[in-house]
């Protein structure tokens, strides 16, 4: 293995273990909120006055709910699937894109949902504009990740 190879390897090993890093903490994070996702609170709603009641009925939803588990369910099986590929690049093999490629895509529509749910709460335009810029940040390590599978691919076959 040359030299450029070995610095790339680093750099995604490096990318990996950031967005496990990520991911990890967004597992805690859907596990705390998970319970509350699920059996909202009417009282502490009311007390928010009309915007609490109607972020009470919108989080009531039953496609919340389900989004909510399905959302926990996806960032553990991420977790596992992270951590599998940290242990191939720690041999000098080359983890799946398709793994990169399918966080990415859930990471979108995850978007989508937030923003097509952010109306309803009526968090205004600053607040999407921030909402797409994090998930932009978030989302860096796994795009950087795939660019260095794609230059350690091309410089096995170049050689």
């Amino acid at each position: 293995m040359n030299e450029v190879q070995e610095k790339n390897f680093k750099r995604l090993k490096l990318v990996n273990m950031i967005t496990l890093v990520i991911t990890a903490i967004s597992t805690v994070f859907s596990l705390i909120g998970l319970p509350i996702a699920l059996n909202p609170s009417i009282y502490k709603s009311k007390a928010l006055g009309k915007k609490g009641v109607a972020l009470y009925e919108a989080f009531n939803q039953p496609f919340v709910k389900i989004f909510a588990c399905l959302s926990v369910v996806l960032t553990v099986i991420f977790l596992i699937f992270l951590f599998l590929a940290n242990k191939k690049i720690k041999t000098q093999e080359l983890p799946k894109k398709n793994l990169y490629y399918i966080y990415l895509l859930v990471s979108a529509i995850q978007l989508i949902y937030n923003l097509s749910f952010a109306p309803k709460i009526n968090s205004g335009n600053n607040s999407i504009i921030k909402t797409i810029i994090t998930t932009l940040v978030l989302n860096l390590p796994a795009i950087l990740a795939i660019v260095y599978i794609f230059k350690l691919e091309k410089e096995e076959v170049g050689g």
